[in-house]
C-alpha cells in the first residue's frame, strides 16, 4: 500500500536492485534473473521484511550475485537521501528513537558526536569505577592507594597495576568520585 508523499530511490550500491523510501520501506524492484537451466525468471517487486536486530535497530538482507548481507535501514535512507558533504561515517538518530528512521530525524555524525547525543540525552549511562570492563580495583583499595603514603612503584607491585595509574588515583585524575570525599 502507497503512502502519501513516499519517495523512492535507488540503494547505493545496489542500484536496478533494490529502492529504499523516505518512510524506511526497502523494495526490490522488477527484472529479469538467469534461472538455472531455465533461461531467465521474472522477479516481480516486492517490499522486503524487516527485522528488529538485539541492539534494536531495525535491518534488512539484500541480495547481489547470490551473495546476502544484512544492512541497517537508517544507513540505507541516510546514503540515499540525506547529503554527507563532510564524509561523516555515523547516523544519528535525533530523537534517540532506533525504530525512527524518518529523514527528518536522521543526520550524518562522527562517533563521537553520536556518543556525546547518546550521553547528553540519556540513551547511554557511562560506566566507569566499578563498573567499568577494565577495572582491576575496588574502591576500597582506591581509598586505600589514595590514603596511602607508599611509593607508586610499591603500591603498583602491591596492587598490580601500572604506576602510572597509581600516580592518576593519588593526584585525582582518576577516580575522582571516590577520592575527592576522602
Amino acid at each position: 500500500m502507497a503512502k502519501l508523499n513516499e519517495i523512492f530511490l535507488p540503494v547505493k550500491g545496489y542500484e536496478g536492485l533494490y529502492e529504499v523510501s523516505n518512510y524506511g520501506r526497502i523494495k526490490s524492484c522488477k527484472r529479469i534473473v538467469p534461472h538455472g537451466r531455465h533461461g531467465t525468471f521474472e522477479l516481480k517487486e516486492k517490499y522486503l521484511k524487516i527485522q528488529k536486530e538485539k541492539a534494536g535497530y531495525v535491518t534488512c538482507a539484500l541480495c547481489i550475485n547470490g551473495k546476502a548481507k544484512r544492512f541497517k535501514i537508517h544507513r540505507l535512507i541516510a546514503l540515499s537521501f540525506i547529503p554527507n558533504p563532510t564524509n561523516k561515517a555515523d547516523i544519528n538518530h535525533k530523537n534517540g528513537i532506533k525504530t525512527d528512521n524518518r529523514i527528518e530525524n536522521l543526520e550524518w555524525c562522527t562517533s563521537s558526536e553520536n556518543q556525546r547525543h547518546a550521553l547528553n540525552n540519556g540513551l547511554k549511562i557511562p560506566k566507569y569505577g566499578t563498573m567499568h570492563h577494565s577495572t582491576k580495583l575496588t574502591i576500597n583499595e582506591v581509598k586505600e592507594i589514595f590514603k596511602s603514603g607508599q611509593s607508586c612503584m610499591k603500591l603498583s607491585k602491591k596492587y598490580n597495576i601500572c604506576h602510572s595509574s597509581i600516580h592518576d588515583i593519588k593526584t585525582g585524575k582518576t577516580w575522582s568520585s571516590v577520592t575527592s570525599i576522602l
